[in-house]
């Protein structure tokens, strides 16, 4: 009788470790996603900024050519691992298996992969503390 009960006790303590754990996942995986603002700019063409939140650096794209259909003064949308329909361009590839993740944009043919450890748009690489302030890409007009 006492081995069947040290048998339930250890399965307690193994239930109750991997609770925790999954607690303990569920609050990492809750923190500094990538952020995408699309707003209309100074010149009426569609900008569309790029951060983790709770992160100040920021990629800010000036998307020449095409307005977005932008429902407000600016549309955010949370990359979080499910499907979202962007007012303009197409997310082909995301991993937010480890946060923030990374996730792979295009736009018109212009191509975006953003990883926390660099940006490579149109296979040019570049670091975050490296990149200017905006960056304007020439799309085609619809």
């Amino acid at each position: 009788m006492k081995a069947n009960l040290n048998y339930w006790r250890v399965l307690l303590y193994i239930v109750l470790l991997a609770c925790l754990a999954y607690l303990a996942l569920s609050y990492f995986r809750g923190r500094n996603h990538w952020v995408l603002t699309y707003y209309s700019g100074i010149n009426g063409e569609t900008e569309l900024e790029i951060r983790q939140e709770n992160d100040s650096r920021k990629l800010i794209l000036v998307l020449q050519g095409q307005r977005a259909r932008i429902s407000g003064p600016s549309q955010r949308i949370r990359i979080d691992g499910k499907e979202h329909d962007l007012p303009l361009g197409k997310i082909v590839f995301q991993d937010t298996t480890v946060l923030p993740g990374r996730f792979k944009l295009s736009i018109d043919g212009n191509n975006l992969d953003i990883m926390l450890r660099n940006v490579v748009i149109n296979g040019q690489e570049n670091n975050w503390d490296g990149l200017p302030r905006k960056i304007i890409l020439s799309l085609k007009s619809p």
